[in-house]
């Protein structure tokens, strides 16, 4: 399933928890991917995918999550803390080539887009 944060009617109220519902749905009827877009317009979006682990683990959903958004510093640091807490959750960052770098010092798995699209994960 996509999802589109920066879509207007993600704006209106109830609108992520509507969502997050029909994801649900979904995936308790089989394997699902939710590709979340553009997540930093959703206000609170890290809490949010918090919550969002916390239910995938504890119903056990066989749901794939992939999250695209700009991020700062701060929302890398908090995603190894996230990584550590959950260390069945794999957290790869696709950046370019001159953020590599200073998220992989930190400890995120960083791979630049070109990379990631010539040779796909690793």
């Amino acid at each position: 399933m996509y999802l589109a944060a920066d879509a207007p009617e993600a704006a209106l109220p109830g609108w992520w928890e509507l969502q997050w519902r029909r994801v649900g749905d979904l995936a308790r009827r089989g394997k699902s991917v939710l590709l979340l877009d553009e997540i930093q317009y959703l206000p609170k979006w890290s809490r949010l995918v918090k919550t969002v682990v916390d239910q995938v683990y504890q119903e056990n959903l066989p749901l794939h999550i992939v999250i695209t958004g700009d991020y700062t510093s701060r929302d890398l640091i908090g995603l190894l803390e996230f990584v550590r807490r959950f260390p069945d959750f794999r957290a790869m960052i696709l950046c370019d080539d001159r953020y590599t770098d200073t998220a992989r010092r930190i400890g995120i798995d960083a791979v630049p887009w070109r990379e990631f699209l010539w040779s796909g994960p690793v």
